[in-house]
């Protein structure tokens, strides 16, 4: 697959239909195939085509990732395959005994993260409710790294100021 088209400069709405969008050189489709191969195809030994596994790199998922990298404006993207996966995985990026902020109303897969594995990290979650700015800002402490937003909340459907805490993050690094 070669890349057809540089979008770095185009409109959003042009990049949605365009950004990590490949020629199939094959069969000449117009958008990126879906991919569903487990593994890929080798010259020879050392000799990939950047693709060996599927699990962890993928062409279609390749494109995703290329495609919402330009709609955000990003420096890069990784798709997971869950959302466990991405939180697990954005989790994983912070340093050890790094103190977490997080909303009292998460979904439980989070909560349970949070509160039997991320200790075994020597990581600690401060749960607050994320409605209450004053309450967010009172839980920070040297060792915040992060506050973790989900909203709308689980089970319950209350809303955060996401640009509130956003700017509240902002003032002290996070």
């Amino acid at each position: 697959m070669k890349k057809e088209l540089n979008t770095s400069n185009l409109e959003f709405s042009t990049r949605c239909v365009h950004s990590g969008v490949y020629k199939d050189e094959l069969y000449n489709s117009v958008v990126t195939p879906i991919y569903p191969s487990s593994t890929f195809y080798f010259e020879g030994p050392g000799q990939t085509s950047g693709y060996d596994y599927t699990r962890t790199r993928n062409p279609t998922r390749v494109a995703l990732e290329e495609n919402l990298t330009s709609l955000e404006g990003g420096a890069g993207c990784t798709a997971t395959s869950t959302g466990m996966s991405a939180i697990s995985s954005a989790l994983h990026l912070l340093p050890e005994n790094a103190h977490i902020i997080a909303g009292n109303e998460i979904y439980g897969g989070t909560f349970r993260l949070f509160n039997d594995i991320m200790p075994n990290r020597a990581m600690s979650v401060s749960q607050v409710d994320m409605r209450d700015l004053d309450a967010v800002r009172s839980a920070i402490r040297p060792e915040t790294k992060a506050i973790w937003i989900e909203t709308p909340s689980n089970p319950l459907l209350n809303l955060t100021d996401i640009k509130a805490v956003c700017g509240l993050a902002r003032e002290h690094d996070l």
